[in-house]
């Protein structure tokens, strides 16, 4: 009976000990290991931005300059979207618009390459695009 006294009495001061551990004042150690960290990471990004801006000055290109690209809808044939109208797409050409898009080509480097307006081109691409 003396031995479960004893283990009872164990089992008592770990719990306890346990709950304190969770209570202690660990928080200030997390703290600033995450300021220095972000100082290190600011540093870090402070170097590798002026190493670009030196890579960039030696190239002659401003760090700081953006190229800005037209969102809108842009036709380059000379008729307006509204009198263009769809044009009859052999197998080839079919093959050949879907291949050009998939390497990235614009529109109007497709309407180029394979002869057709850009209404055309469009639909091909979207009917692509849904059936994929």
């Amino acid at each position: 009976m003396d031995i479960w006294i004893l283990v009872i009495a164990l089992l008592v001061i770990a719990i306890i000990l346990l709950i304190a551990s969770f209570f202690a004042g660990d928080d200030q150690d997390v703290t600033e290991q995450m300021n220095e960290y972000t100082v290190q990471q600011s540093e870090e990004l402070y170097a590798i931005k002026t190493r670009l801006a030196e890579l960039e000055k030696s190239q002659n290109t401003p760090y700081n300059e953006t190229v800005v690209y037209n969102s809108t809808d842009e036709v380059y044939d000379d008729e307006p979207v509204e009198s263009q109208e769809i044009e009859e797409v052999s197998d080839n050409q079919h093959e050949m618009i879907i291949r050009l898009y998939s390497q990235g080509y614009t529109m109007h480097e497709i309407s180029q390459e394979v002869q057709l307006n850009s209404v055309t081109i469009q639909k091909v691409i979207d009917d692509y695009i849904e059936n994929r």
